[in-house]
């Protein structure tokens, strides 16, 4: 009776190790999303050219969307994975930045500009969670496009917006 216990056991243990062994792991899937209603709104709503990435390569996934009017004030924001799966979030208003944005880079000095999209974009590094940004200001209007990755891919998201 023991025997047959310590055998059925065993199998058991010899199956799950089998199928753990062959089955791959998977990762979480990341929900991909279309944000074209949320743009046309935005377009009608702000008083503003709202900006948004054109011409991206597949790889580049929308994973999220906001819209939010406040009185004559219009928020716009994306939020995006790049090729590398690192976070790239894009905000665009004419009021105040959304207050985890402003609170990210609070008394720090741009460290230099870059250019893409035929605007001036300001570099902010090391944000107090390790992200970095780049900051345009036009009138009334600040687009801040900021994430995980390296200057130079939040240049090329930045680069992609018309």
């Amino acid at each position: 009776m023991v025997r047959s216990m310590v055998l059925l056991v065993l199998l058991v243990a010899l199956v799950y190790g089998c199928t753990r062994l062959l089955s791959p792991d998977t990762e979480p899937s990341v929900t991909t999303i279309d944000y074209t209603s949320q743009l046309r709104s935005a377009q009608e709503l702000a008083e503003y050219e709202v900006l948004a990435p054109r011409g991206l390569p597949e790889q580049w996934r929308a994973t999220s969307a906001d819209l939010d009017r406040s009185g004559d004030e219009v928020s716009w924001e994306l939020g995006f994975l790049s090729p590398e799966e690192r976070f790239v979030g894009l905000e665009q208003t004419d009021g105040e930045l959304d207050a985890e944005v402003a609170r990210l880079f609070e008394g720090r000095q741009a460290d230099g500009t870059v250019s893409a999209a035929g605007r001036r974009w300001q570099v902010f590094r090391g944000g107090t969670d390790g992200d970095s940004a780049l900051v345009h200001v036009d009138g009334a209007v600040t687009t801040v496009v900021r994430g995980s990755p390296d200057v130079e891919t939040l240049r090329t998201f930045a680069d992609s917006l018309g």
